[in-house]
């Protein structure tokens, strides 16, 4: 086997590599993505249940935009910080 990276080349006897992973590049993204959305969903539900308990408000689209922005952003924080993931391209039998 043989690792590139870049211009340099590494060889490895076969018999001597137990397992190859790449770290996938788009997980952080996606995870952001994602983490932001749920988070997005999660303020306005909490929200829109403080206005209803609270018997609503003047200012109901602020306080909605306010939740939808601070869940959000906290979930968006979350898909960060998970960890990025990796493929396995080669396990020796």
């Amino acid at each position: 086997m043989i690792i590139r990276s870049g211009a340099n080349e590494t060889p490895f006897a076969r018999a001597d590599v137990r397992e190859v992973r790449i770290r996938t590049g788009k997980d952080r993204l996606r995870k952001t993505g994602i983490g932001a959305a749920i988070g997005t969903a999660v303020g306005l539900a909490i929200a829109g249940i403080v206005l209803a308990a609270t018997g609503g408000s003047d200012e109901t689209g602020i306080i909605l935009a306010g939740g939808a922005f601070y869940g959000g952003a906290i979930g968006a924080g979350v898909g960060v910080a998970l960890p990025e993931g990796w493929w396995t391209i080669y396990r020796r039998p």
